[in-house]
């Protein structure tokens, strides 16, 4: 278990007051939210759905600050002025900015999907994190390749979010946190997988506390990506992907992680589609357990990984007309019980 010092008055003061703000472990433990009856298609059968909600920029802080602290431990770290990153934009903002106001970096690059959100583009300008479209690089470079090129100066460091198992270790104080607050009682956490930090993270301290919690990932469907996660032919590729290390993973189609996401928002917890596709992966979960006789109530955990505002240019091209007027909730949405 990690030590925490946790600023329990939550004021920052003195020349740390912004790295420490910024550091989620001088924080009290981030909300855990039970969803209601209405919300829960499963309530029935004694599961109990807690959403573990984000840090103010997103769950990623976590992996940053896993990356960050390990690129800091390196000789040569000092020589470094900018880091260069691919990624679908929050770990782009994450590192801009905990890069610069913690580890003093001056400059840092995201190499971003070309068809990225306007919000989320803007999300990474306000932060200060210089963005590259991935359709506009040279040659042959996809934006790992790109990133990790640029990054091989000598002045500057490259943030290999999809390979360095620093990444996932970051997450270790994720785990710990939900593990105190329910006690030990855990059945299942889902989550969704980009890079699967996080998603390693937790399969490990499961294993590590031999809780026999189940580990759920979600994945986007091969038309159309859900922002900060990927497809099963891509995972293929980002060397921290292991499918075996998952008891279930299951491809979520966009419309359902957008439609999660928007009754999430309507009950007011601001979370985006990545989270709204990690949840439906866990509703997957429990439906099939269900059928197969082996559901077991208890305590289950969907990740909010993201916030919805900096998608919000999203949401009108995604779902219906209807979604917007109706009063349908979350048991008539996915997988029938």
């Amino acid at each position: 278990m990690m030590t925490r010092t946790p600023n329990t008055n939550v004021v920052f003061r003195g020349p740390q007051a912004l790295r420490e703000y910024l550091d989620p472990q001088h924080h009290p433990m981030l909300p855990m939210v039970e969803l209601p009856e209405d919300m829960n298609r499963f309530c029935g059968d004694g599961v109990r759905i807690y959403i573990k909600m984000p840090p103010p920029l997103s769950m990623k802080q976590f992996g940053a600050l896993g990356m960050l602290k390990a690129a800091a431990a390196r000789p040569d770290f000092k020589d470094k002025e900018e880091g260069w990153v691919p990624s679908s934009g929050n770990m782009g903002v994450v590192i801009g900015i905990l890069g610069r106001i913690i580890y003093g970096l001056k400059r840092v690059y995201a190499v971003v999907p070309a068809e990225i959100a306007t919000g989320k583009l803007w999300f990474l300008k306000v932060a200060g994190t210089k963005a590259i479209l991935d359709d506009a690089l040279p040659g042959k470079h996809d934006s790992m390749s790109y990133a990790e090129l640029m990054g091989s100066a000598a002045h500057a460091i490259y943030f290999a979010q999809y390979a360095d198992p620093s990444n996932t270790a970051g997450y270790h104080e994720l785990f710990d946190q939900i593990w105190e607050q329910m006690d030990g009682d855990l059945k299942g956490i889902s989550f969704g997988c980009g890079t699967s930090g996080l998603g390693n993270c937790m399969a490990e301290c499961i294993e590590q506390r031999g809780s026999g919690a189940l580990t759920i990932a979600a994945y986007s469907s091969e038309e159309d990506q859900l922002p900060g996660m990927r497809p099963g032919s891509r995972l293929k590729k980002v060397p921290l992907f292991d499918a075996s290390r998952f008891d279930y993973a299951f491809e979520i189609e966009t419309y359902i992680g957008y439609r999660l996401s928007y009754e999430l928002c309507k009950h007011g917890l601001m979370l985006g589609p990545t989270s709204g596709a990690a949840l439906e992966a866990l509703f997957k979960a429990l439906s099939k357990l269900k059928k197969e006789g082996k559901l077991e109530a208890g305590n289950y955990i969907s990740i909010g990984h993201d916030t919805s505002l900096v998608v919000l240019d999203k949401y009108s091209t995604q779902l219906k007309k209807e979604d917007f007027t109706s009063e349908i909730f979350f048991r008539d949405v996915g997988v029938d019980i």
